[in-house]
């Protein structure tokens, strides 16, 4: 910088000296060097204060990214510009592992077919499974595509909730695992709403049908047979609902819901108080509704 300052005046002088004449005829000229001159000792401010706006860009870009980083899931380990993913190529296989279920084997493939559009999404995979009878014999294809934080498979999602229990799960209560896929998650806030498909196992024909709904979150209540839909409905205002669902004639109807919210103007650091609506259903209609407040004591030790 100092350089460039010498330089700078050193060619203003010269050029003084060669046109002597006409700047001494043209005085008034003169009066232009002044603030080039100034201009020229400052610089060094005003390319400071330019990296300082940059700097300020940087740290408030990073600060929002803290700020809403619930709404992005640890991109570091699902997005492929940023993990081993990014070692695979597309079409790649992911996983290629095989399961024994029921009376049948299922061979489960996922591939890499296309990397996230941007920093804050996901990687897309296409998921294969073959599912092969005792005489070795492929009986039926199952693909899906996935767009999620993370594998059907893989155990260590924190965002996937029924990561631990894997995709066999008794849903209908028929003493049969059936196989559930996560293919989706929720935007924002919502990542841990998971969005599934369910193929529910046929036992005479040893093959998996597809449920014709989405589903969000499906837990099975082997207690009560019914399937429990848990929804985030803000991370913020921790307001959740629990939606129990049960089968009638190979469908699934709404029988209960819990909604809780919290409730801050009536809380304090030792007791969190909660609205909870708890509602009953019949025919996909209310039936009757209750309201109560709920308290959770605060455990700071």
């Amino acid at each position: 910088m100092i350089l460039f300052k010498i330089v700078a005046i050193a060619f203003l002088v010269a050029l003084f000296f060669i046109f002597k004449k006409w700047f001494l005829k043209h005085n008034y000229i003169l009066l232009l060097f002044i603030p080039i001159i100034i201009l020229i000792i400052y610089s060094d401010y005003f390319i400071k204060v330019g990296n300082t706006n940059k700097l300020n860009d940087k740290a408030e870009l990073e600060k929002w990214k803290q700020e809403h980083k619930d709404n992005f899931v640890n991109p570091d380990k699902n997005n492929s510009n940023y993990t081993s993913i990014s070692k695979h190529k597309i079409g790649d296989v992911l996983y290629d592992t095989t399961f024994s279920v029921n009376s049948v084997k299922i061979h489960y493939k996922e591939f890499l077919v296309a990397y996230p559009r941007n920093v804050y999404s996901y990687d897309s995979t296409q998921v294969f499974l073959d599912i092969i009878d005792k005489s070795d014999s492929t009986i039926q294809t199952i693909s899906e595509y996935i767009y999620a934080l993370g594998s059907p498979i893989d155990k260590d999602d924190g965002y996937n909730i029924l990561a631990d229990d894997g995709i066999f799960l008794d849903y209908d209560f028929d003493g049969y695992l059936d196989l559930v896929l996560r293919v989706g998650n929720g935007r924002d806030t919502q990542a841990l709403n998971g969005e599934y498909y369910l193929y529910l196992f046929e036992p005479i024909t040893s093959k998996f049908k597809k449920y014709n709904k989405l589903l969000f979150n499906p837990v099975p209540d082997k207690k009560r047979e019914m399937i429990n839909f848990y929804s985030i409905i803000s991370s913020y205002d921790d307001h959740t609902i629990s939606e129990y669902f049960k089968w009638e004639n190979d469908s699934l109807v709404i029988d209960e819901s819990i909604e809780s919210i919290f409730i801050p103007e009536e809380s304090d650091q030792y007791i969190s108080k909660y609205k909870v609506t708890t509602k009953y259903y019949k025919d996909g209609k209310v039936l009757s509704k209750n309201d109560k407040i709920q308290e959770m004591i605060i455990d700071n030790f």
